[in-house]
């Protein structure tokens, strides 16, 4: 199967032309010209032609090259922010998953408040970066589930902390305990994945 894109990189090393076989063939070019005769400055402008096409290949090559680092570079920075505010993110579900299952979420009500508004802004942060700002669209269907479960987890515990009672206290355990491996299994695929 074809790549849906072609890419063809010029790569020009300055250092090397001046010991290639293409500048001893430029030099003996240069020597043996008619330099006194009257076609010299048609000689000279068509080397400066060709001089000037190289330049702009040259200059090119660099622009793009530098433009791809910079890409790169990008795509690193959001992968590693991502995979951050991930794993931070599973630190704190653990947290109110366990104050909750342990039944100490109301006795120890500041662990838990800071546990879930931990989690809030980490949602928050998620917020600030755009689909279109991941590398991969296999990060598509991490980001959206890590933003919906750090979301569904601080809901859920803020239901809890305000009594919730029977069917629906069942239903907050099972969905934070649902949030706290998704959002664990996220964190840990993307600290591997993260270059």
């Amino acid at each position: 199967m074809l790549p849906n894109e072609v890419t063809v990189n010029f790569k020009f090393r300055p250092k090397l032309w001046l010991v290639s076989p293409f500048a001893a063939f430029l030099v003996i070019v240069l020597y043996l010209l008619p330099w006194g005769a009257a076609s010299a400055p048609a000689w000279v402008q068509a080397l400066g032609a060709v001089a000037g096409v190289f330049v702009a290949v040259f200059v090119a090559s660099g622009q793009q090259r530098r433009q791809e680092q910079s890409e790169r570079r990008k795509e690193r920075v959001v992968i590693k922010a991502i995979a951050e505010i991930a794993r931070r993110g599973s630190m704190w579900v653990e947290q109110i998953h366990m104050l909750a299952s342990h039944g100490e979420a109301k006795a120890q009500s500041t662990r838990f408040l800071q546990a879930i508004d931990a989690v809030e802004r980490e949602w928050q942060l998620l917020q600030a970066v755009r689909l279109t700002d991941l590398p991969d669209e296999s990060l598509v269907n991490d980001f959206s589930l890590l933003e919906h479960n750090l979301r569904s987890c601080v809901d859920s515990a803020r239901r809890y902390l305000a009594g919730a009672q029977g069917e629906e206290l069942r239903s907050i355990g099972i969905k934070v305990t649902f949030n706290k491996n998704i959002v664990r299994d996220i964190a840990e695929r993307l600290a591997t994945e993260t270059p």
